[in-house]
């Protein structure tokens, strides 16, 4: 029998030392259960304690399942000890008993150093561990390139691994095993150390979002049956997907974790401070979290900096003016921009009286794109959309299949075509349309300028399929012909040079995302977003490389005495401009302030200004605005150009 009984459906079991007599209490708050059941309770909840640890319970398919515990100390508070008391009867509370899942409450349960990122972050440490001894070619298939492309497109990148790997968790062991990989025998351990650190800290917050996902399509107790069940489905995607719900890809570069050896004690530690929390996801909940768990001074590197929501909200509703509008945020991050205007859009079909169907929100969540090179950053932009729609839009009107438009992908790619198309062999390129794009320094990947979306990732799949069938070869019957035909076998045999190259479980994900940018050109109506801040003199030879080309073919190179000022938000701009429309429309971008100021960017100016087809619709000066809103405190501009399809 229990030895205390509350009438609300609680059952709780003392003992003298909860360690020593775990098992014995545990078969013990099984039966309170079972009799709290056949008493009519839904969700009695079992306790366990010594007065000093405390583990609480629920049945989950029959068994029992320990969902929260905590120790009390000798500095614990009564508040703290009532907030832990509070948690713990998570199951009874009704929804409106739990707090709202906003973006500040979310980081403090999931803080860098909090109770959660420690347990998540060591259990990494011993899961890589158990990853590499039994299959090492999985966890460096998915590293490897992570650390290429960031090592590609980010400045200063080795400096800040080497500060992470000072600062951070010893990875000795996993650092002699990657490094006797030959793609990172030349690197050094202190850089592969600290990319370790972020890679595993990208992870936990990927880890974070894809668990929500799972949560919100398939509810509490559901995803709770599935994590202890078959944990790797929710670490896929896969459970989600099932149910129409498409967030992030069975083969990303943080699905390696599906391989671990106790994978279903991650999502635990996981789902527990979830639980916490309301179902009313209303906020960009990973926007405070990001920016605690990869630190200010790395994303100061990386060019990362999340708009005030206010900004980013105004933006929005100074150039969406149509539910059926197509707006795309090339530097996406979160997804901060991409929430405001699928809000906005719902919000305008309700204003013009428009009906709110299955294919109105379709269309809506298919017209609003994403891209961002970083992987983390797009499951975060797209697990925000999904929660978006969740909050605005009745369940009976979500589309069959929930694909947000977010891709991981560099924005930079299209000005590298001229360049490109020298790399591929002259018979895989008679038309000139199939062009060879670098997405790293040692990778390249094809693309036909010519297909849609859906086509090139139609191919791809087709291409993986057959890659994973373990096929040198595509199968005769399925060969098409023309540029097509060239872009299939060219695609193929990427794939599996980087199969063979790197192992083959992320490269269907990497050529799916990475070659959609240049597919994308003069399909917008709105183009809005805060793009990456980089001076010339900061930044590293890769992105110097781009800046230039990109002045060139612009004609706005700044004049010699003023280069190493020149921006890289501005080529990030004149690149955005592309994805415009031939007819016409808007782009808005946070920029610097020195942009209208200063030497570097005159040429810029003149562009803007002079060409009979662009046409300056706003400009807000924000420097005046206290505090500053963003963490770098430089003076911030506003500019918002029309593209009016006139032909200069």
């Amino acid at each position: 029998r229990a030895d205390i009984v509350v009438q609300t459906g609680i059952g709780i079991e003392t003992k003298s030392n909860l360690k020593d007599e775990r098992d014995k209490a545990e078969t013990q708050v099984h039966n309170i259960l079972t009799k709290l059941e056949n008493q009519g309770y839904s969700s009695p909840v079992g306790i366990a304690t010594d007065g000093i640890d405390w583990s609480f319970y629920v049945k989950v398919n029959g068994d029992i399942y320990e969902y929260y515990d905590f120790e009390i100390t000798p500095s614990m508070s009564e508040e703290e000890l009532a907030d832990n008391l509070w948690d713990g009867l998570t199951p009874l509370r009704q929804e409106t008993d739990r707090p709202d899942p906003t973006a500040a409450k979310i980081a403090e349960a999931f803080r860098p150093h909090g109770p959660v990122f420690n347990e998540v972050m060591s259990r990494f440490k011993a899961e890589v561990g158990y990853v590499l001894s039994e299959d090492s070619v999985d966890i460096t298939s998915k590293f490897i390139p992570w650390f290429e492309v960031f090592h590609y497109v980010y400045n200063n990148f080795e400096e800040r691994c080497r500060e992470l790997s000072a600062n951070g968790g010893s990875y000795d062991n996993i650092v002699d095993h990657l490094t006797n990989d030959e793609q990172l025998g030349d690197e050094d351990e202190q850089v592969v150390a600290g990319a370790v650190e972020l890679f595993l800290r990208h992870t936990y917050l990927a880890v974070m979002a894809k668990t929500l996902s799972a949560m919100v399509t398939l509810g509490e107790e559901a995803v709770t049956e599935r994590q202890l069940s078959e944990p790797e489905d929710i670490l896929t995607g896969t459970a989600a997907r099932e149910n129409g719900v498409h967030i992030s890809d069975p083969n990303d570069y943080f699905a390696w974790l599906e391989n671990g050896n106790n994978p279903d004690k991650v999502l635990d530690s996981i789902l527990k401070a979830l639980r916490r929390f309301s179902d009313n996801y209303t906020d960009d909940v990973f926007r405070h979290v990001y920016e605690q768990v990869v630190d200010p001074e790395t994303r100061h590197e990386l060019g990362e900096f999340f708009t005030p929501k206010w900004m980013a909200e105004m933006m929005v509703k100074d150039t969406v003016e149509d539910p059926e509008e197509s707006v795309i945020d090339p530097a996406c991050g979160s997804g901060t921009f991409l929430v405001f205007a699928l809000r906005e859009k719902v919000h305008l079909l309700d204003e013009l009286d428009e009906d709110v169907s299955t294919d109105a929100v379709e269309k809506i969540l298919n017209e609003t794109w994403g891209i961002d090179i970083n992987p983390l950053s797009t499951i975060l932009a797209r697990t925000n959309l999904y929660l978006t729609l969740a909050s605005v839009v009745e369940p009976q009107y979500y589309p069959v299949e929930i694909k947000p438009r977010v891709i991981t992908a560099d924005t930079f790619i299209n000005p590298r075509f001229e360049e490109s198309q020298r790399q591929l062999p002259n018979e895989q390129n008679l038309d000139q349309s199939l062009v060879n794009v670098p997405i790293s320094s040692r990778i390249n990947i094809p693309v036909l300028t010519q297909l849609s979306v859906d086509e090139a990732q139609h191919i791809i799949d087709q291409c993986g399929k057959y890659m994973e069938e373990g096929r040198e070869e595509l199968p005769e019957d399925v060969l098409l012909e023309g540029p097509r035909g060239n872009y299939q076998r060219a695609m193929f045999r990427t794939m599996t040079d980087l199969r063979n190259k790197y192992g083959d479980s992320l490269w269907k994900f990497v050529l799916r995302n990475y070659g959609i940018p240049p597919l994308l050109s003069k399909k917008f109506d709105i183009v809005l977003g805060n793009p990456p801040w980089l001076s010339y003199r900061e930044a590293r030879a890769q992105i110097k490389d781009t800046m230039e080309q990109i002045a060139d073919f612009n004609e706005i190179n700044p004049p010699a005495h003023a280069k190493t000022s020149f921006n890289l938000a501005i080529a990030f701009f004149m690149t955005s401009i592309n994805f415009l429309k031939e007819e016409g429309g808007k782009i808005s971008f946070v920029l610097p302030l020195s942009v209208l100021e200063s030497a570097s960017h005159t040429k810029f100016l003149e562009v803007i200004l002079t060409r009979d087809d662009y046409d300056i619709d706003a400009v807000y000066d924000l420097e005046d605005i206290n505090p500053n809103p963003f963490p770098h405190t430089l003076p911030t501009a506003i500019l918002t150009v029309e593209k009016t399809g006139e032909s200069t």
